[in-house]
């Protein structure tokens, strides 16, 4: 799987998770202000139930690079 010579220490690992989870807020932040913008609901998970946020109900969330 991947690069044979890529190092697999758990601190690396680790570090990788960071960095995996880094993109993964900003991305979710980007589609939310994507959606939000062209006045689209979004779903939420919330108390074991699905609800629809309508676009007001959207947080401003900051996209930070």
């Amino acid at each position: 799987m991947g690069n044979p010579e890529r190092a697999t220490h758990a601190d690396e690992r680790v570090q990788d998770a960071k960095v995996v989870g880094e993109a993964l807020a900003k991305a979710v932040g980007e589609a939310l202000r994507l959606h939000k913008h062209a006045g689209n609901a979004v779903p939420e998970w919330r108390d074991g139930r699905l609800r629809w946020l309508s676009p007001e109900e959207i947080p401003d969330v900051v996209v930070t690079s």
